[in-house]
């Protein structure tokens, strides 16, 4: 039996600029010819939104799935899904693509809200697109005005990115509504857990119960682990575990300080809990993001990786 090839997955590492909202690559330098396979994709650190202005061709996805494009095909990929795009013959395809990290982007605009801020991160996130913009026109014109303001930037440019990157990733949402299974009204559900978000985010370094956490948001226990998980979408004992590890990174690089004061000082009794909840969260264990902070991306599991920033 021949050996299966090996997939590589190439992560091409962009960063957004400073008083930037998002990272344009955009202008004539796209328009070439676009030639990956199934075993050479890549994917990104950011959302990926793309348009083709010219060119016809297939999207490859892992295991090999195909989507053709033509000009006016827009595209929705969200972090860390792997593709590739093949041209038709040797003729230039001409692509634009916007880079934009909605968590960064959507927690400065909406900072007083946590919950509104993960509802809508999900939802952006929740699905990749392939779509013509005759069949989603308002989403194809939001993104060719955002591409426009990039390749062409005038007067108050960054205040008219700043509210395009808005409506786009506002539109993005709208493609993906809220599951509402058990009828609470989103904005009440919002304000309830709010309630204990803030709780964990002041108290985190403590022993912290979630009969406790249900107790201050005024419901059972099992309502509240319910209603919790729904509108985070992760447990009650994961996002303590997730905010302790977030500021045990704050601690870590702005102090020179043993791991078992930083594990102390964000909560855990123990070395070995902080230990395995760092790993679990980070991807690394918390002395070798400490040695080498930057070079610890989360990563996809089940490919042989390799890091570029950029093309």
């Amino acid at each position: 039996m021949s050996k299966k090839k090996e997939i590589h997955v190439e992560l091409r590492y962009y960063e957004i600029p400073q008083n930037e909202y998002s990272l344009g690559l955009v202008g004539e330098s796209w328009n070439r010819v676009y030639h990956a396979d199934v075993n050479g994709l890549h994917f990104h650190n950011l959302m990926e939104i793309g348009y083709c202005f010219k060119g016809e061709g297939q999207l490859i996805f892992e295991g090999g799935s195909t989507i053709d494009y033509t000009a006016g095909t827009c595209t929705v990929f969200p972090q860390n899904l792997p593709h590739g795009t093949w041209s038709n013959g040797d003729e230039p395809n001409y692509w634009e693509f916007l880079y934009i990290d909605p968590e960064s982007f959507l927690g400065g605009v909406y900072d007083t809200d946590q919950i509104f801020t993960r509802e809508l991160t999900t939802r952006v996130g929740k699905k990749s697109y392939v779509l013509r913009e005759e069949d989603s026109p308002v989403l194809g014109s939001s993104i060719r005005a955002l591409m426009l303001e990039k390749r062409e930037p005038k007067e108050f440019a960054a205040e008219i990115e700043k509210c395009l990157v808005w409506k786009l990733l506002l539109e993005i949402a709208r493609m993906n509504p809220l599951e509402n299974e058990h009828g609470e009204q989103p904005q009440k559900r919002r304000k309830v857990m709010l309630t204990s978000l803030d709780y964990v985010n002041e108290h985190y370094h403590e022993s912290i119960k979630i009969k406790k956490l249900a107790e201050i948001c005024h419901m059972s226990e099992t309502h509240f682990r319910r209603l919790f998980e729904d509108t985070i979408h992760m447990t009650p004992v994961d996002y303590i575990n997730f905010v302790r590890i977030q500021k045990a990174c704050e601690y870590l690089n702005s102090a020179n300080d043993t791991m078992q004061n930083v594990a102390t000082k964000v909560g855990y009794i123990s070395q070995s809990s902080f230990n395995r909840n760092f790993s679990r969260f980070i991807g690394t264990t918390p002395y070798k993001w400490k040695a080498a902070a930057d070079n610890y991306k989360l990563k996809l599991l089940n490919y042989k990786i390799t890091a570029h920033k950029g093309w």
